[in-house]
């Protein structure tokens, strides 16, 4: 008796019909499937295991970095950083129109935006993130002033260049409950004795990357915060033997 002559081999599994099936025989649906399954690994790419893994740079959006515990109420230290805009002629002059306060451990205790008296000739959102709608219902600056100074009083304040800030809030703060990450000598030293950006000090001690874009004042607090906190234990060693 002859032998069986099957139909051609459809090209997908899925086209089998029942009576292709009931025809071929179970080794020989096999073998399809195998060369199928080797066909599709010659197609797929190999990885080239001589290349270096790559590790995205991180940047501000890791909030591991800058929010450093689950706490969230006062502490003993708290950082603060300001956004201005510009008033008066071509915008050259300074007006306080938000500020932003973490405590120790990176948690938010105040962030608030601040109307404006004068009107607003240069809102420097590229560098700010103020826009007009985050002042037009603000509170009033002397509001702002008076409760950033009960939050303040009596703590060690961290901040980046914070005598900007200070003058902006119209504030003064005692020189023994200031650390400012700007002119703390041995982080000047890695800028020549200059005074180093924040963005240099974030990228030297906690490995990411800020203010690429518009700057937030919650972010630079945080920032400033978790560099200071990385060195504390030097940096009050060194204010308690006269180095700083």
């Amino acid at each position: 008796m002859a032998d069986k002559v099957l139909p051609p081999r459809p090209k997908d599994p899925k086209d089998y019909s029942s009576n292709w099936k009931r025809l071929a025989s179970e080794q020989e649906i096999a073998d399809f499937l195998k060369q199928k399954r080797r066909d599709r690994k010659r197609k797929r790419p190999r990885e080239d295991s001589t290349a270096p893994p790559t590790t995205p740079k991180r940047t501000i959006d890791d909030r591991r970095s800058l929010v450093r515990g689950p706490y969230k109420g006062k502490t003993d230290s708290v950082a603060i950083d300001c956004e201005m805009v510009g008033i008066g002629h071509s915008g050259k002059e300074s007006a306080l129109a938000r500020v932003s306060i973490v405590n120790s451990h990176g948690n938010v205790l105040y962030d608030t935006f601040v109307a404006q008296k004068e009107k607003v000739t240069d809102y420097r959102t590229f560098v700010s993130g103020v826009r007009a709608k985050d002042v037009r219902h603000a509170p009033k600056f002397d509001t702002v002033q008076r409760e950033v100074a009960d939050l303040l009083m009596g703590r060690v304040v961290v901040g980046h260049d914070l005598r900007n800030d200070f003058t902006a809030l119209m504030l003064s703060h005692p020189k023994s409950k200031i650390r400012d990450t700007a002119f703390y000598k041995p982080f000047q030293a890695l800028n020549k004795g200059n005074k180093p950006s924040l963005r240099r000090l974030a990228e030297e001690f906690l490995g990411i990357t800020i203010q690429r874009f518009e700057h937030s004042s919650v972010q630079d607090a945080q920032a400033a915060m978790a560099v200071y906190q990385l060195n504390k234990t030097e940096w009050e060693r060194n204010r308690k033997g006269g180095l700083t």
